[in-house]
């Protein structure tokens, strides 16, 4: 048995005695030899300041200081330790570094976890690897900014760059929540412009200025959700529409496994295509998905819908027509 394992084993069953037990009987539990399973215990004691003691060839607990221990105890199993390590590694590259100064006291957590365990000063490499697409550029300092203007409840003037018409903006808002989307980070604030929500890519934000708490608005969760999840994509609203989308039988086989919306409705055909409706509110990014995948995929409706993809079409086709 590896020495990590014997002594996590080891500790576990110490922890559940409420009484002297002689090393000989740990020695033949764990089937190891006497001096190894006192140097276990020692080391224990060492690393974990555990309540455990060994006097007369027999292993006692301190009672007083046991119940201490317990509350102050924060020891990995191997399981936990693992899982621990593959969330940090997952949520460090999801971050692009944005989140690099809020997990580093996790980091040297893990690490002084680690050393008691298995004697190694740093973080493995993760068997996980997570390749990212078409996510632009984040100012970590911002991010973090943001992160601690909503947990500190703080009004915050932006200078925003709002690309559809290259126009610089300046907002008031109340940030809510970050938000991942599509491999790139967002805000949900409270516009104090337009008295309502909105979301704001964090790659447009060209400057922050703080304000005070007392002017904050608070928004709650349930009506963030209700707000931004019943329209599609990004774009905040109440769904006013329902798109219809039919998909071939070729590319069904990828599409009936994708959430598009949370609220949309498949279904399936004799034939093996897919017919898919979904609600949206602004069409921008509907039409950009519905494109990605051309001639596997038709609007039935609605007509407006289904006239902008046309057009969209139309409009690729002519750009190759000159050459």
């Amino acid at each position: 048995m590896k020495k990590s394992l014997r002594q996590e084993k080891l500790y576990n069953y110490l922890l559940s005695l409420n009484q002297a037990v002689a090393v000989a009987v740990l020695a033949e539990h764990f089937a190891c030899s006497l001096k190894t399973i006192r140097r276990d215990i020692e080391e224990l004691a060492e690393c974990k300041k555990s309540p455990w003691y060994i006097f007369e060839n027999k292993v006692y607990i301190d009672q007083e200081q046991k119940k201490r221990f317990q509350i102050e105890d924060n020891w990995l199993s191997s399981e936990e330790l693992n899982g621990l390590i593959a969330l940090y590694h997952s949520v460090d590259n999801l971050s692009n570094g944005a989140l690099q100064g809020l997990l580093n006291p996790v980091k040297e957590r893990i690490i002084g976890a680690i050393s008691q365990q298995q004697s190694a000063n740093k973080l493995p490499k993760s068997p996980i690897k997570i390749i990212e697409i078409a996510n632009r550029q984040l100012d970590p300092q911002l991010f973090q900014q943001l992160h601690r203007c909503i947990a500190q409840r703080t009004v915050i003037t932006v200078l925003y760059w709002k690309r559809s018409d290259d126009q610089q903006q300046i907002r008031t808002l109340s940030p809510q929540q970050l938000v991942r989307y599509k491999d790139n980070w967002y805000v949900d604030a409270y516009c104090h412009q337009v008295n309502d929500l909105r979301s704001f890519a964090l790659d447009a934000i060209i400057k922050v200025t703080e304000s005070l708490p007392s002017q904050y608005r608070q928004i709650e969760p349930r009506e963030i959700d209700r707000h931004f999840q019943q329209s599609y994509g990004i774009f905040s609203g109440q769904a006013t529409q329902t798109a219809s989308l039919h998909f071939d039988e070729y590319i069904t086989r990828w599409v009936e496994h994708e959430i598009w919306h949370p609220q949309q409705i498949s279904e399936k055909q004799p034939d093996g295509s897919l017919i898919m409706h979904l609600p949206y509110h602004h069409d921008i990014e509907l039409i950009q998905d519905i494109l990605k995948h051309g001639s596997n995929v038709k609007v039935l409706a609605p007509q407006d819908l289904k006239d902008k993809v046309k057009q969209r079409l139309a409009q690729a086709w002519e750009a190759y027509q000159s050459e």
